[in-house]
């Protein structure tokens, strides 16, 4: 553990404002598989029970954590898909159609 995370109360990791303005300030220069690898590695880096703090603390999707470990693991990078998904063409529709009520 860095000397910038402080564990306390029972195994608590608290990260210092400087390192959770580093790490949500790299993570959201990356992309895709370099973004969700480097979330791994702070998740692994933290030690065991490191996954909550980031996603407490660094407000990190879960998911893309377990995705990130999962790349690491296997040496096999996973394809993300999101814009073939049927919520980003669903949000987009959303969207036009709020538009079209308030112009009415």
């Amino acid at each position: 553990m860095t000397p910038h995370a402080r564990r306390i109360e029972a195994g608590i990791i608290q990260l210092t404002k400087a390192l959770r303005s580093l790490f949500k300030d790299t993570a959201e220069q990356l992309s895709g598989t370099t973004r969700q690898q480097f979330m791994a590695k702070v998740v692994q880096g933290l030690g065991a029970g490191g996954q909550t703090p980031a996603e407490q603390q660094l407000g990190w999707n879960w998911g893309t954590i377990r995705k990130g470990i999962q790349e690491l693991t296997s040496g096999i990078a996973i394809a993300d898909h999101y814009q073939n998904s049927r919520y980003s063409r669903l949000t987009g529709t959303a969207c036009f159609c709020q538009e079209r009520v308030r112009a009415n």
